[in-house]
């Protein structure tokens, strides 16, 4: 298990660690650190709509310039790498950002695909979906 975990992170940090030369507007305006200002679960089937920001007081995620990216979370430090891209959706274009991290001692993988992300200069919004089930996260600048 351990040996599938590493290869995933490897071919993360290979194919995201090809960045071009300049990053994108969306890019700029990700890179520095965020702390989670709100996390919403919302679930389709049983019509629960939660708020657990509790679970993320005091974790903050760091973008940095070259595509690393860390995530100090619940007393754990949490290395790896992030990207953007575009993808098309019924006609529209959303950005998603992938966040692609391992705990630094136990190798635990944590995978942040969000979705239909907006950026603006101190507010990052964004959606992460798995079947009917919907998080919905507000980050804050540092």
């Amino acid at each position: 298990m351990k040996t599938i975990i590493k290869i995933l992170i490897i071919c993360s940090v290979v194919f995201v660690g090809c960045r071009k030369d300049e990053l994108s507007f969306t890019e700029k305006k990700i890179a520095g650190e965020w702390e989670f200002e709100k996390v919403k679960y919302n679930d389709a089937n049983i019509i629960l709509n939660e708020d657990i920001t509790s679970d993320y007081s005091g974790s903050i995620l760091t973008f940095f310039n070259d595509g690393t990216a860390n995530f100090n979370h619940q007393n754990k430090i949490y290395e790896g790498v992030w990207e953007v891209s575009i993808n098309p959706q019924q006609n529209d274009a959303y950005e998603n950002l992938t966040v692609t991290l391992s705990e630094i001692n136990s190798n635990e993988v944590l995978l942040f695909n969000f979705n239909n992300v907006s950026v603006t200069k101190n507010i990052i919004w964004a959606h992460k979906y798995n079947y009917n089930k919907r998080f919905t996260y507000k980050l804050k600048r540092k």
